[in-house]
């Protein structure tokens, strides 16, 4: 049976703000039409209001009952057949059953503003230290970085082997959780990603510009999808373990060492420059720059 065609254009709806979220939620026991949702007490800012973490499209509250802790997303703007596509993802999520991804709920009527129900997406909250701030409290220690750069390679091979692409990997969105010797990483924020019944569909996004290929643009979603951003990764995450001091010279809080100009233009980039100093890595650096220039679906797998 062929998949109708999702359209994913934004459409001219006005969407809640963050702010009128946190004013429904200060009584989740209306706001919210999930039972569980209804019992849970949501963290809260100095002032007692529920704290929100705000994203381009989204805003996340952190909802706790006494046996589980949610993470809820609230949307900040409508992509038309949103609920096709978030319970095409779900689905191919539950059958692969992998340990880097997080089972969810969408709902399409989860909250009530001012009298009106929107969506939410209610999935665990997921513990872990963001991927930069592991980085940078490890940079000294070559044998975690050395098992954080074998983890992530795994994942990115058991991840395409499924048929998914999570499409936005970034320092934000992937978490490292456990301690060196049994390191997990777990993936957040699913807007982007991909699956087979998504096929032929555009993405929604282009993800973070420090770390996806600089000519990706909505036309770009298949399995591929993480290709560029998986080598760019294991290329920080190997170039630090080399030479730590990498980590000190071009850390913005918003990268892994590279920044979307490194990428437009590679021969002009002084890190670049700098890694190509580093003998070990003569072969992984030589194909990242070549990535730079390809389609993004030609790159190569890092297998």
């Amino acid at each position: 049976m062929n998949n109708p065609t999702l359209d994913l254009r934004p459409s001219t709806m006005r969407y809640p703000t963050p702010g009128d979220y946190q004013d429904a939620l200060q009584v989740p026991q209306v706001a919210f039409t999930d039972p569980t949702l209804q019992q849970a007490e949501l963290e809260t800012t100095a002032l007692g209001l529920p704290r929100v973490i705000t994203g381009a499209f989204a805003a996340v509250f952190q909802a706790r009952t006494r046996t589980r802790c949610w993470a809820v997303k609230c949307f900040l703007t409508e992509v038309r057949d949103q609920a096709a596509r978030y319970e095409a993802i779900a689905r191919h999520l539950r059958e692969a059953a992998l340990p880097y991804t997080v089972a969810f709920d969408y709902q399409p009527a989860g909250i009530r503003v001012d009298g009106q129900t929107w969506p939410l997406l209610k999935m665990a909250w997921v513990e872990g230290t963001p991927l930069n701030a592991f980085v940078a409290a490890h940079r000294a220690t070559p044998e975690v970085l050395d098992e954080l750069a074998a983890r992530w390679r795994r994942m990115l091979a058991d991840l395409e082997a499924a048929g998914i692409a999570h499409g936005d990997l970034q320092h934000g969105n992937v978490l490292v959780a456990g301690e060196p010797g049994d390191l997990q990483l777990r993936l957040v924020d699913y807007d982007t990603m991909y699956v087979p019944a998504l096929a032929g569909r555009k993405s929604p996004e282009v993800g973070h510009r420090n770390f996806q290929h600089p000519d990706r643009d909505e036309g770009d979603f298949g399995p591929y999808l993480d290709r560029f951003a998986g080598l760019a990764v294991y290329v920080a995450l190997r170039a630090c373990r080399q030479d730590p001091a990498l980590w000190t010279r071009y850390d913005t809080g918003e990268n892994l060492l590279f920044r979307a100009a490194d990428f437009f233009d590679p021969d002009a980039s002084p890190l670049m420059q700098d890694l190509a100093r580093l003998d070990a890595l003569a072969p992984l650096v030589a194909a990242l720059r070549q990535a730079c220039y390809l389609e993004p679906e030609r790159v190569p797998t890092l297998e």
